[in-house]
């Protein structure tokens, strides 16, 4: 919001994506710090096929739901996402026989970790959360008349929370015998919906209400994220880190 509100370079809402290149110039500081190199036993060589049929997979998927309404759904829209279950399947195939002779771009082995596809599937769900940020933004400034600057701060309680809370996960945990997701997953359930509460029933004007629901929200997030993700690591091998 702030940054919309700066229009810097009357870039518009162009201009949020700026704010990774300080988060991604101290992560490339601090990995290069502290994380150890390590190196496969031997090198392999680069998976041109799965590049260009993951990208051809996307593609088919992405492009018709971007394009596809603003243009009236056109003939070749259908046909892409027709497509796309064909192209992805072909990618399949192609990345299981890979991995008999070489490295795969992804190697759908690590699915049958056990527990793996049950986490990426809770991943999926608990990710979907996102169009939350969307859905909210886009009914205070067209519904409500807010800036993007209001739009914005409004959501700085959810950032609040969610930073709070890994520094204090260890003791409230302990409130339900050590499971941080499921204290962190609920927490996240009573705050969207209480904040589904307060937007339906036309209380904005209660802006305290809607700053609690969010910080709730945020703060069962921060709880539920690293130990889902922990539970997902923990389930594959470590060479397949870096892909899960």
């Amino acid at each position: 919001g702030v940054l919309i509100a700066a229009n810097i370079a009357h870039l518009s809402w162009r201009i949020v994506f700026l704010i990774n290149l300080p988060i991604g110039i101290l992560v490339l500081l601090g990995g290069s710090t502290f994380l150890v190199e390590s190196r496969a036993p031997k090198r392999s060589q680069f998976d041109f096929g799965g590049v260009i049929l993951l990208a051809i997979t996307i593609f088919c998927l992405i492009v018709p739901i971007v394009k596809g309404r603003e243009i009236g759904w056109p003939t070749w829209t259908m046909l892409l996402m027709a497509m796309f279950p064909l192209v992805a399947y072909i990618f399949w195939r192609y990345e299981i026989r890979r991995a008999e002779i070489a490295i795969p771009l992804v190697d759908f082995r690590a699915l049958a970790a056990p527990g793996m596809v049950r986490g990426l599937l809770a991943a999926l769900m608990f990710y979907s959360i996102a169009v939350v940020f969307l859905l909210l933004s886009v009914y205070l400034q067209t519904a409500l008349g807010k800036d993007a600057l209001f739009s914005g701060l409004v959501f700085s309680p959810f950032g609040l929370g969610f930073f709070i809370a890994p520094f204090v996960s260890q003791y409230a945990s302990k409130l339900i015998n050590g499971n941080g997701l499921m204290l962190g997953l609920l927490l996240e359930v009573i705050g969207l919906t209480s904040l589904a509460f307060v937007v339906s029933n036309e209380i904005v004007e209660l802006l305290p209400a809607m700053i609690v629901s969010l910080f709730i929200a945020g703060f069962g997030q921060g709880l539920a994220l690293p130990a889902l993700i922990r539970f997902i690591m923990e389930c594959g091998k470590s060479a397949d880190g870096g892909l899960i």
